[in-house]
């Protein structure tokens, strides 16, 4: 009896599993197709169909942006730099009468630097130079400078060029020239 049992159980199986709706199945008992048939009950059963698929398609936001308007960029002014000049730095020249000549002196301050010296350049009333001296500043920057004038110059305006310099170098800076007047 198991073997009958079985295949229809079986049938109803692969009844169910094809989606028709279940009703009583007639199964025959006995070893014989003629035999009383017995029917049977079936528990309800309840077949769900998968779940619908929904495919749901949205666009992508769409974001619009707009250029900003043209801006102008707008530089500040420039800043206006005048440019000073420092106080001409001025020598003096003095003179000091002798027996033989006029000892002319002259001094000037702001020298100050290692090896710093000073260069003097007399020029006649032409012009034209015609003497040249010079030494060092003294630690403090001062310096003084010594020059004889003799009766062999020609009476006039002479004037005194000096410029203090970095010794057996360039100009560091130059002084106002001074002018002395020689009467002869």
């Amino acid at each position: 009896m198991r073997k009958a049992l079985f295949v229809p159980f079986a049938a109803l199986m692969v009844f169910a599993a094809c989606g028709g709706s279940p009703s009583p199945v007639t199964v025959a008992s006995g070893n014989s197709a003629g035999g009383p048939a017995t029917t049977l009950p079936l528990e309800a059963t309840t077949t769900t169909a998968p779940p619908a698929t929904t495919t749901t398609t949205t666009a992508p936001a769409t974001t619009t942006t707009t250029k900003p308007a043209a801006s102008t960029t707008t530089r500040p002014p420039t800043p206006t730099t005048t440019t000073t000049r420092p106080p001409a730095r001025t020598i003096t020249v003095t003179a000091t009468p002798g027996q033989y000549f006029t000892d002319v002196v002259v001094k000037g301050a702001g020298c100050l630097g290692p090896e710093y010296g000073v260069s003097l350049e007399i020029r006649n009333p032409s012009g034209q130079a015609f003497d040249g001296t010079g030494g060092m500043a003294y630690p403090d920057g001062t310096w003084e400078l010594h020059k004889g004038f003799g009766s062999n110059l020609p009476a006039g305006q002479y004037s005194f060029h000096a410029r203090c310099i970095v010794t057996n170098g360039p100009d560091v800076f130059a002084y106002a020239p001074q002018t002395f007047a020689w009467t002869g």
